[in-house]
C-alpha cells in the first residue's frame, strides 16, 4: 500500500484523482 501511496505522490494528479488518493491515505492510516 505505501508503494502505491508513494507512486501516487511522485506523479502529477488531477484535482480528482487526489482526492482519491487523500481518501485512501486515510483509511491505510486507520489500518496502520
Amino acid at each position: 500500500m505505501e508503494d502505491y501511496i508513494r507512486r501516487k505522490a511522485s506523479q502529477p494528479v488531477d484535482q480528482n484523482d487526489q482526492n482519491n488518493s487523500s481518501s485512501i491515505i486515510r483509511t491505510s492510516n486507520l489500518s496502520l
